[in-house]
């Protein structure tokens, strides 16, 4: 046996099974804000008219569901008050009613208008508040009764929230469902009518935000959708909150003794798939708990408490009026224009101009929120996360007033239904492509000015941790991540490194899934030195994904835990006492851990792969072995190194050959993968590229030897097989090379051994870097030409994070100056100068020629470019 099954009195052990009611984690994780929650029932008691759907002129007939409001209240009522967020099952709370209640509520506690947020879930069976001025006799009088009793409840549940704050913490995940489908049918580029169109734009996204006491209590869950509430459709007679009242429901069930709120994203020309019935909305509100329930065992991204707001209003003019007889005219199935010509037929005074609201709030620089006013289509969500940095955006509508369609530049040209009764159509009384700038274009910019300079650039997207990342969790507390270090999709597997925190344990952790549905966890522990044990859970709603799992200790050998256990803080065998912490610092102690678990199938029983381990040189050895493969792994520890991987089948076959662990983020989803194997498939099979000429460069060499370069320490970007990192080691160089194609670096490791020379070799994307220290030289020959063509920028910011001031680079690229066909991509003198000109200066830059297999054959133009870091990029 390879695992050594020897147990150590100081009882080093390893809990799994703790799942006890009241979830709790270690106080102090993170700074904490006050938190409250309150929720109130605001189901009308008699027949009421119900929204949305204007054939529809019946009140309800019964319920059918029970409608809700809740307030969340974030932050204390010094400095700039408290946040609250409270949302309704309903269609539309009308301005003058939320006038009212923000009127009360100041009066009461110091509440900012930019920091308060009424959310309409915009449910079409609910009572029609929007319309009731045009309501006559009884329905008018028993709408006005609902309306004065339900501002007191609206009132009552945020002075609830606000009195029920205690010190929280928040935290924030992004999943996704698909139910959404785009509602608009467009052919031959023209809107026909309605439907679910699948290849229609849509936003899947579902961010979570957990709300925790500060022991870790499950206090609160926001979550966040882009899909209209019209699951039921305008024969429905019943009151009803739709899909978003059956989400809460379910979240609660789910998680007792918390609130869920529900807010919706810009879902305006997005519908339900299927819809009809209320069982189907139970259907849909099922699919969010359960993402909302994977998303809660973990990871998780922490939230910071410094929540910042800011809120401004679009004033967009009328333009001048058309006589009332051309306004009936193209008033034809346009509500906005219908309400506009009676408003001219009985002289009344036009409005000078419609507003569109929004505000933003900031916690600190990990989430920001955007809330606008009205229903907005789902393009303002896809631009906003292109144009602004959409890995930390969380984007609602239908927030304060809901009034009307706010159309994106591209359904201007399709026409139709929301076009018509859009606010761009009313305030160009029917010809909305006359409103310049476009609405689009207003909102954009004042999102731009509205957001805090951290996220108005572009972000770096994440790549997706694989489902069982967050498990086991350590100690009570989900895991939070705070960013990912490692990826890799391939078809043998998946790899994932990610730092983060659990509870006052720092983590670093590496995940490995495999096709059988096993994975292997890797967790280095940086623990404080307590009394208290650290103990390992499966989170109970995660239970019934995994089988019975192991998990074992590695020091200077990997021990299997017993399955009942916990993990003390004290010092390990032949591990000396601690030396006094530095005045105000905690005394911190560093453990490894490796779990295995298996996924189960549909909650079938499933067993655990068989494993062997062993520790040699600090690095463990392991196999896993299911009945289809077996997987070679050689792993030390994750701030060490990424180790390497093999896999072989059942029959001895070989899957794969044995490889380095990614150092980076490569490339993901499908179009990734085929970019990876794109570039490893010229080194497969014995093949050699034809930039691959077999020896060093000779401007490389030229450049060693007249000084230009002189020994320290150098990184090479896109190494290939790794002749010119090969070389620089022999000359004395302390190298770092880096490629993204595997097998180009296995048979750069090889020639390095025959050479007897050490090189950092390790595989990672030049556009996702892994964190190094600067270096002394950047030397890139063919890499800057083809990375330049997916992103210019984030090459740039990879050589200016390589280096520091006086660091130099040597790049040798393609040259546009080349006449002949074919050959590298080319890079322009103007672009070269474009590029760089910011952090770094130009020593020199000439035309040469690459160098060929053939030593005296000219290769393609190129430039040599010698550049040197600025002090102040």
């Amino acid at each position: 046996m390879l695992v050594s099954p020897r147990w150590n009195c100081i009882a080093i052990v390893l809990m799994c099974l703790l799942a006890l009611a009241g979830e709790r984690a270690p106080a102090e994780a993170s700074e904490t804000l006050p938190v409250g929650v309150a929720a109130v029932d605001i189901t009308p008691d008699e027949p009421l008219r119900m929204y949305g759907y204007a054939a529809r002129t019946q009140e309800s007939e019964g319920i059918a569901g029970r409608l809700m409001a809740k307030a969340l209240a974030l932050g204390g009522d010094d400095d700039e008050g408290p946040n609250v967020l409270l949302t309704v099952d309903l269609g539309a709370v009308p301005p003058a009613l939320q006038a009212q209640l923000l009127d009360r509520l100041q009066r009461r506690v110091p509440l900012a208008p930019e920091r308060f947020v009424l959310a309409n879930s915009h449910t079409h069976a609910g009572p029609n508040l929007q319309r009731m001025d045009t309501l006559a006799g009884e329905q008018r009088e028993r709408m006005r009764g609902y309306a004065e009793g339900l501002l007191d409840k609206l009132e009552g549940v945020v002075l609830e929230a606000l009195a029920a704050r205690r010190p929280g913490r928040l935290a924030w995940a992004q999943g996704s469902v698909g139910f959404a489908a785009n509602r608009r049918v467009v052919t031959d580029g023209k809107w026909t009518g309605f439907g679910a169109v699948p290849e229609g734009a849509v936003d899947h996204r579902l961010p979570v935000l957990r709300v925790a006491e500060a022991d870790g209590r499950l206090l609160a869950v926001v979550v966040n959708y882009a899909c209209h509430c019209t699951t039921l459709r305008g024969n429905f007679a019943q009151i009803h909150g739709d899909w978003a009242a059956e989400a809460q429901a379910f979240i609660e069930a789910d998680h007792p003794g918390a609130t869920a709120l529900i807010t919706i994203g810009c879902g305006a020309d997005i519908d339900p798939h299927p819809h009809g019935t209320v069982e189907l909305c139970r259907q849909h509100g099922r699919a969010i708990a359960d993402e909302v329930r994977r998303l809660l065992a973990g990871p998780l991204r922490p939230v910071s408490p410094q929540l910042a707001a800011r809120a401004t209003t679009i004033r967009v003019p009328y333009h001048s009026p058309p006589s009332v007889e051309e306004l009936k005219a193209a008033a034809d199935r346009s509500y906005a224009l219908q309400r506009l010509a009676r408003q001219l037929e009985r002289d009344e005074p036009l409005p000078e101009y419609e507003s569109f609201h929004m505000s933003v709030w900031s916690f600190g620089d990990d989430l920001a929120m955007l809330f606008f006013s009205d229903e907005v289509v789902v393009d303002y969500a896809l631009r906003l996360q292109r144009d602004f940095d959409g890995s930390r955006l969380w984007i609602t509508a239908y927030a304060n007033k809901v009034s009307r369609y706010i159309i994106s530049e591209r359904l201007l040209d399709e026409g139709g239904y929301e076009v018509r009764n859009s606010l761009s159509t009313a305030v160009t009384f029917g010809r909305p492509e006359t409103l310049q700038p476009s609405m689009e274009s207003r909102v954009v910019a004042a999102v731009g000015e509205l957001l805090p300079e951290p996220f108005d650039s572009p972000g770096d997207p994440q790549p997706p941790l694989p489902e069982l990342f967050g498990l086991p969790a350590l100690g009570q507390a989900p895991l939070e991540v705070h960013r990912t270090l490692a990826y890799e999709e391939h078809a043998q597997f998946t790899y994932a490194v990610a730092e983060g925190a659990a509870g006052n344990a720092k983590v670093t952790r590496r995940s490995l899934s495999f096709p059988s549905g096993a994975y292997l966890v890797d967790d280095l522990l940086d623990l404080p030195r307590s009394e208290e044990p650290v103990a390992y859970r499966i989170p109970a709603p995660a239970a019934e994904q995994v089988a019975p799992w192991r998990s074992y200790l590695v020091d200077d050998d990997a021990r299997l835990l017993p399955p009942d256990a916990t993990l003390p803080a004290g010092p390990e065998r032949g591990e000396a006492e601690p030396e006094e912490p530095v005045e105000g610092e905690e005394s911190r102690i560093r453990r490894r851990v490796i779990h295995l678990l298996q996924r189960t199938a549909d909650g079938a029983p499933a067993e655990l792969p068989t494993v062997e381990m062993r520790v040699e040189n600090d690095r463990l050895q392991v196999e896993v072995t299911t009945e289809r493969q077996q997987v070679h792994l050689v792993l030390p520890p994750v701030d060490v190194g990424a180790g390497q991987i093999a896999v072989t089948a059942a029959d001895a076959r070989e899957l794969l050959p044995p490889r380095l662990l990614p150092s980076g983020i490569l490339p993901w989803g499908e179009a990734g993968r085929n970019r990876l194997a794109r570039w490893d498939s010229a080194y497969r099979e014995g093949r050699r590229p034809g930039w691959d000429i077999g020896r060093p460069a000779s401007q490389l060499v030229q450049a060693v030897e007249d000084g230009t370069l002189q020994p320290g320490r150098i990184v090479e970007l896109g190494c290939g097989m790794g002749h010119d990192a090969i070389y620089l080691a022999q000359q004395g160089f302390d190298v770092t090379a880096l490629d993204i194609a595997p097998t180009a670096l296995a048979r750069a490791q090889e020639r390095a051994e025959e050479a007897g020379v050490q090189v950092r070799w390790l595989l990672a994307d030049v556009l996702r870097p892994p964190d190094l220290p600067p270096f002394d030289y950047v030397y890139d020959r063919g890499c800057y030409h083809g990375a330049r063509r997916q992103n210019a920028a984030a090459y740039v910011r990879t050589v200016t994070k390589l280096s520091r001031p006086d660091t130099r680079l040597l790049i040798l690229a393609g040259s546009d100056r080349d006449s002949r066909s074919g050959g590298p991509p080319r890079v322009t003198e103007q672009e070269i100068r474009g590029d760089f000109a910011e952090p770094f200066e130009i020593v020199e830059l000439r035309e040469i020629q690459f160098d060929t297999r053939d030593a005296p054959a000219q290769g393609a133009a190129a430039w040599y470019l010698l550049l040197e870091r600025k002090d102040k990029p």
